[in-house]
Parts: structure tokens; C-alpha cells; sequence
């Protein structure tokens, strides 16, 4: 079990709500009730219900797709309604209602559709969603889903951002968009080190998808965010090209839009000309290691994240030979893209081994919760 400051552990999290236009009007709140059919719009409807994600919320996707031709020419814009309530906490249920505007010029044709993608996350619990798409003519489709959110077996331990029976519409995961600075206390003594392996996520060979990308940074944000630690270098870098992206020192923040805006310049479909010569990665890997390591001496701990790291040669023991005595406690929080494949070993573990210490393997959301209250706590352990 995490220790008492596991709310402030979870600190720092940011997820924009969503703001109603309005008041609910009278037929629609009787459609949501379902004492009013509306009728006359072909809706395709998905439903994603919500699953327990890297940021320990259970977040859900309802994508409504509706003819762009049967949404125009009334003069009054589209609306979008929907109510999502707790069917087992005596929770008020959260409103949502927006005007759409579908984007009409990008498709013109008679086949266009207007698509919209709503976000939601909820506490544990049982819920039930009821939704409405209507036009300016009246004419509208409307569905109810009920579904439940908890913890499976063997995930009683890890505590959800979100209260049983709270629920809120959003945005999507926005932390990237702002500078987060979680509050620091008089505990907030840990100075560490991050490196974090971020291949091109556009390329399809690397099967690193934008999905994987979040995850990885979710990451990152469990560990800064922690109420242990004070100071973070972070340095981000791409083995495949053999470059650093992006590096920051003893700050007390990560600047998450510097770092988006860096791995927005990653291009999986081009490589620069010494990244082809036969072992280039393995050599930038040591190098980056050495320089690290070397500059890592009055560091709490070094923590490496990334997926598998398949280089052209072998790592060798004598080119890091530098930083193999006395290094600081180290992990490798190694983020697996699906639940086999890949092996268990590969350049990173190697290395962490000739350190003493330790490789996780970072599947799924327990595994990140575990993983960090094990390495928080024998960092602490460590430090006076």
C-alpha cells in the first residue's frame, strides 16, 4: 500500500472540464429521461466505457457520427445533450450541452459526416449515461448505456484520482498543454534524474503508438509529481537517430508543452546519416550512459524509462566501465507496448545489472503504481 500522502502523490494531475452552454431545456431533459422519443438522424454510435488508465482514472470515449447534410440548413445550430449519473453513490449527475459545429469544409460531399468525440472519466461504481445529437429541425437520435468502473483482481491496492460516483466530462488528457508545478513540501528532498527513451511514435515499424507516447509521459508525471521529490534533471533522447531532444536541470517542474513541442519534431521516416553506420546506436547509448552517470553524483537515484531497446551491436561493459563503481541507486522502468513479445532483456537491462539495480516492467496501470511506491520507498529509505 502507498503511505498517507498518496493524494498528494496523485497531485498535479490536470484534466479540463468540460463547461455547459446552458440550462437543459424542457424536451430535452424528457428525452434524457426517455419520456420523449426524438427521431429523424442516422447516428453511428461507439462507446468506449471506461477503463482504468496510467493516471489512475477510469476514462471512457462515446464518439457520435452523424450525416453533415442532415445537421445543416436551418439556420440554428446542432445540439449536443447528455447527462451521466451515478446508478450507486448519491452523487448529483454532471450536465453537459454544446453546440456542435461541424467543420464543412473539409468534406462537401453528400457521404461527410460530422463527428463528435466526447471524453469522460468517473470514480468506481456503477453509471448511466444518457445522450442526445439533435438538429434545428427537430429531428435528433438518443441513446442510453449503463456500465460499471472498479478495480479488477488483484488492483485493490492502487487508490483511483477520482472518488466513487464522481464523474465529469473533459477535454481529454490536457497536461501537456501546461506547466504543472506540484506543491512542494518540507519532504520534497529527492533530487532525481530522469532519462527517458522516446522513439519516433509516427513510425509504423517501432510500433510506438500515440496512445504508447501517453502512457510513457504518465510516467514521468507519476515520479514529479511525487511529494518526495524536489528536484528533477530530466533528458529526453532518441536512440534510433542518436540525438538528445530535450534536457532540463534541477528544476522543480517538468515544462511539459517544451516537451511536447520536442517530440513533436521526432520524424520516424527519416534518419540522419551517421545514425546508419554499423553500431552508431550502441556507441551514443554508452556515451549517453557515461555522461549521465558520470554528472549524476549528488542524485537521489536515476531512473530510466522507455520500451524495449533492441540495439545493432551489443552494449559492452568496458565502454561504460566509467560509471560502474559507485553509481546511484538505479531503475529501469521499462514500458512494455503489449503484454508479450519483446523478451526480457535487452541493452538498458544489461547495463542496469552491471549498477545493481533494478528493472520493472510497466505493462499496466498496477504495475506503474506498484513500481513507484517500491522505488519511492527504498529511494527514501536511503536518503536521511
Amino acid at each position: 500500500m502507498l503511505p498517507a500522502f498518496a493524494a498528494d502523490f496523485l497531485s498535479g494531475q490536470y484534466l479540463e472540464r468540460l463547461r455547459s452552454d446552458g440550462e437543459l431545456e424542457g424536451m430535452e431533459q424528457r428525452v434524457l429521461d426517455r419520456r420523449l422519443a426524438v427521431r429523424g438522424l442516422k447516428c453511428r454510435v461507439s462507446l468506449s466505457e471506461p477503463r482504468l488508465g496510467f493516471d489512475f482514472r477510469f476514462s471512457g470515449i462515446l464518439r457520435v457520427e452523424v450525416p453533415l447534410r442532415q445537421l445543416e440548413g436551418s439556420g440554428q445550430a446542432p445540439v449536443f445533450a447528455a447527462r451521466l449519473q451515478s446508478l450507486s453513490h448519491r452523487k448529483p449527475a454532471v450536465l453537459l450541452k454544446k453546440a456542435i459545429v461541424p467543420d464543412t469544409r473539409r468534406n462537401d460531399s453528400n457521404r461527410a459526416t460530422a463527428q463528435l468525440t466526447i471524453n469522460f472519466a468517473v470514480g468506481e461504481g456503477r453509471y448511466r449515461l444518457d445522450w442526445l445529437v439533435r438538429n434545428g429541425q427537430g429531428q435528433g437520435c438518443s441513446r442510453r448505456h449503463r456500465f460499471r468502473a472498479g478495480l479488477g483482481r488483484g488492483q485493490k491496492e492502487l487508490q483511483p484520482r477520482i472518488e466513487p460516483g464522481e464523474a465529469l466530462f473533459h477535454l481529454g488528457e490536457t497536461f501537456g498543454m501546461y506547466r504543472l508545478r506540484p506543491a512542494r513540501g518540507a519532504a520534497a528532498s529527492l533530487h532525481l534524474k530522469i532519462l527517458l527513451n522516446l522513439p519516433p511514435f509516427r513510425n509504423p515499424d517501432r510500433r510506438l503508438l500515440t496512445a504508447d507516447l501517453v502512457r510513457m509521459l504518465s510516467i514521468v508525471r507519476q515520479i514529479a509529481s511525487h511529494p518526495r521529490v524536489g528536484k528533477l534533471d530530466v533528458v529526453a533522447f532518441n536512440l534510433k537517430d542518436q540525438r538528445t531532444i530535450y534536457e532540463q536541470r534541477s528544476e522543480r517542474f517538468v515544462d511539459y508543452p517544451e516537451l511536447y513541442h520536442s517530440i513533436s519534431q521526432l520524424e520516424g521516416n527519416e534518419i540522419s546519416v551517421r545514425a546508419l553506420r554499423a553500431g552508431a546506436d550502441t556507441d551514443f547509448l554508452a556515451e549517453l550512459l557515461v555522461a549521465e552517470f558520470g554528472s549524476a553524483r549528488g542524485v537521489d537515484a536515476v531512473i530510466l524509462i522507455g520500451p524495449y531497446v533492441e540495439t545493432q551491436q551489443e552494449l559492452a561493459r568496458e565502454a561504460v566501465a566509467a560509471v560502474l563503481e559507485g553509481p546511484p541507486p538505479t531503475y529501469y522502468l521499462r514500458y512494455r507496448m503489449r503484454p508479450v513479445g519483446a523478451g526480457w532483456g535487452d541493452a538498458v537491462t544489461r547495463f542496469v545489472e552491471w549498477v545493481d539495480g533494478r528493472t520493472l516492467p510497466i505493462y499496466r496501470p498496477i504495475d506503474l503504481w506498484r513500481a513507484v511506491d517500491r522505488m519511492m520507498g527504498e529511494i527514501s529509505g536511503g536518503v536521511e
